[in-house]
């Protein structure tokens, strides 16, 4: 079967809660200016599409994943059901701190990915997205 990814160079697959989705779309337009390809939830699901076939597709075709850590445990169920879906592939996982409070959220989300997790409310955002790349 032919592979229907709509990663053709590995891009990031983008993982969020609804409550970080301005978040969300400005570190994907970031990432995209530089020429990078991203692909989120919104996007991933065309009309009538099967959602959980489509975002495990894109998954598995995926380089990496960055998690955006949500602000409180339990925000984001399906942000974290597809951080598990990750893990289990074996994705690298980048996870991003939109903001300093979700500290206490940053020890859990270390646990799950493979490199450090990225504080963006210290990082300029030029630094933000080469550090992205760069741990991607």
């Amino acid at each position: 079967m032919k592979d229907q990814s709509r990663f053709p160079d590995k891009g990031y697959f983008l993982s969020y809660s609804h409550a970080d989705r301005a978040f969300a779309h400005h570190i994907s337009k970031l990432l995209r200016q530089r020429g990078l390809a991203v692909i989120d939830w919104e996007s991933a699901i065309e009309h009538g599409a099967d959602s959980q076939d489509t975002i495990f597709r894109d998954l598995e075709n995926a380089r990496s994943m960055i998690f955006i850590v949500p602000a409180r445990e339990g925000d984001g169920k399906n942000a974290l059901a597809e951080l598990g879906a990750a893990r289990a592939l074996g994705k690298h996982i980048v996870a991003v701190m939109p903001d300093s409070s979700r500290a206490s959220n940053a020890g859990f989300a270390r646990r799950l990915t493979d490199s450090a997790v990225i504080d963006a409310s210290t990082m300029r955002e030029d630094a933000l997205i080469d550090a992205l790349a760069l741990a991607s």
